[in-house]
């Protein structure tokens, strides 16, 4: 369905395109849509941010850069045949996070502008100080 409205109704900069009709606008399912598509990478919304909780099928490699979650952080993702292969978390507020991919999670306690990359284990590959 989404590949459906990406591919028939939806402009580069995300208007709405309705040739019949002649006019172009915003509408709430192409906004909705990002949103869902966000909400397919990361999760935040129960205490801890979860990654990559429902990644298609459809897109087995890839990136994202800037996502945000709950409680001041920042997320880049890289994945690869389905899977996680390095997420970075960037702390805006100082609070501490629990980091969530599949059955493995991490705490984390960053300060401010501080950020930490783990790679698939949820194991620290690289942290700024």
């Amino acid at each position: 369905m989404l590949d459906t409205h990406l591919q028939r109704s939806v402009n580069a900069n995300l208007s709405a395109s309705f040739p019949a009709c002649g006019v172009e606008w915003e509408i709430d399912g192409n906004l909705g849509q990002t949103a869902a598509i966000g909400e397919m990478l990361l999760q935040s919304h129960t205490g801890e941010i979860h990654l990559l909780p429902a990644l298609p099928k459809a897109w087995p490699a890839g990136k994202v850069t800037g996502l945000r979650a709950r409680g001041g952080f920042e997320v880049d993702l890289a994945w690869a045949e389905g899977k996680l292969t390095s997420a970075t978390v960037r702390s805006i507020t100082g609070r501490a996070c629990k980091v969530r991919y599949g059955d493995k999670s991490v705490e984390l306690a960053l300060k401010p502008g501080d950020w930490v990359r783990l790679n698939a284990e949820l194991v620290q590959a690289a942290q700024s100080r």
